[in-house]
Formats: C-alpha cells, structure tokens, sequence
C-alpha cells in the first residue's frame, strides 16, 4: 500500500506543480494585462507621450517608471508577479521625502528603454512608434540575485552602453553579444560585455519556458525571448525591443 501511494505521489507532484505554475503565470499575464490598460492611461494624459524609464531628482534620487504609472492601478500588487519569490522592493531606491508618499511594495517587471529611455534621453510619442503592437514595453525582471551582484533595475538596454555615435541608443546589439551575456546570466554569473543591460536583465524561462510582456499599444503577451529577436541575426535591430534610435537632449 505504501509503495502504491509513493508511485502515485511521484506521478502526480509533478502535475500539480505544473499546474502550480500555470496558475502563477495565468496571473502575471492579468497583472500585466491591467499594467498594459494604466500605461495606456498615462500616455493618453500625457499627450500621447509614454512615461520615462526613470527621472533624476534634484536631490539625486530616481523616480521610476512604476511610480509615475502607480496612481493608474487599483493595486500596486499587479507590479510583483506571483512566481517571483524575492522582488525588487522599492523603499531602498527612494529619498526619505517620497518615501512618505509611497507604501513600499515590490515590482518584478522592468522597462524596455528604447519606449521608457532613462533620463538623459528624449521621452517617446506614440507618433514615433511605426508598430507598437509589436514593441516591448515592459517584461518579466530577472530574479534578484540570479548572479553576485544584480539587485535589478528599471530598464532592459537592447542597444550599446558606450558607442561613439551618442552616449547609448545608438548602435544596435549583434546576436553574439546578446548571446554571450545571456549564456553567462543563465549560467548565474556576471554577464560580459555590451550586451550586459540586456537579455540578462529579462527573466527568461520563468513561466513555462518563456514570459510575459507588454507591448506599446498596451496588450500583453507570453512569449519566449529568443521569439522576441531578429529570426535571423538574433540580434536586436529589427527585433520586437528597438524600433527607431533615440535622442539625446
């Protein structure tokens, strides 16, 4: 009899477990479904203008990208998907002052900077965007601490980091790079080279092998990251993350 239960129980923990994480992914996919509809709201505010990955205070601080779009959520427990155990908690980002303003609450998603730029770069229009049901805007964050050091942050950067045209937003990443650094992430160590900011930055694999994004027109999807790529030079030009070149002010 014992030998019966313990057969069955290897048969069927497996499936409970996938049934598990069909759930948990079920309900990221909702949450960034009503993450979707709050950034659509804010950029219909803003004069069709999509909010910036993060602003630099005066104080030196950031503001990021889920505190300008916060006040358009009924909950800020759609920032933080449910498979995510450890997420990124806001309070520690922020100065004494905002932090009155904000209850801390954790965020598992991260922006794509050629929509979200950082600070030093021009925000974006809708009027820019040639397809936006088919540019990123947010995704899944890689785990924190998925390699020594990586605490996470508020943007995924599908371009160089130093490129002697402009500061970064200038040059697109070659396959090579974006597999080099991504091999090394997954492996769970530090990612080399220009493609660092990038595909290790996206928690590739984390809902049944692939994840869930939010495109600019503001639908989401699950997807796997090689699927957001160029098909044929898996690089990021012509890739679902850049669609134009930003500008520096």
């Amino acid at each position: 009899m014992i030998a019966i239960i313990a057969i069955l129980a290897a048969i069927l923990f497996p499936v409970f477990a996938q049934a598990r994480d069909k759930a948990r992914a079920a309900t990221c996919l909702s949450n960034m479904k009503q993450l979707g509809l709050a950034l659509s709201m804010y950029t219909q505010d803003y004069d069709e203008t999509l909010p910036k990955g993060y602003h630099r205070m005066p104080d030196g601080s950031d503001y990021p990208w889920y505190l300008q779009v916060a006040p358009y959520t009924k909950n800020t427990a759609i920032f933080r998907c449910p498979s995510d155990r450890k997420p990124m908690m806001i309070g520690q980002f922020l100065a004494s002052a905002m932090r009155k303003q904000f209850t801390d609450f954790g965020v598992s998603i991260i922006c794509n900077y050629d929509v979200m730029p950082p600070t030093d770069l021009q925000s974006v229009t809708m009027g820019q965007i040639e397809a936006p049901s088919q540019l990123i805007s947010l995704v899944d964050m890689r785990d924190i601490g998925a390699w020594k050091g990586w605490t996470g942050y508020w943007g995924v950067m599908p371009f160089h980091k130093d490129s002697p045209k402009g500061k970064y937003g200038r040059e697109y990443l070659t396959g090579a790079e974006v597999t080099a650094a991504l091999d090394a992430a997954e492996a769970g160590k530090a990612p080399p080279g220009q493609g660092e900011k990038f595909g290790p930055r996206v928690s590739t694999r984390r809902h049944t092998g692939g994840e869930n994004y939010i495109f600019a027109d503001g639908h989401a999807h699950h997807m796997m990251f090689r699927q957001t790529l160029n098909p044929q030079t898996g690089g990021t030009e012509g890739s679902m993350w850049m669609q134009h070149l930003l500008s520096e002010y």
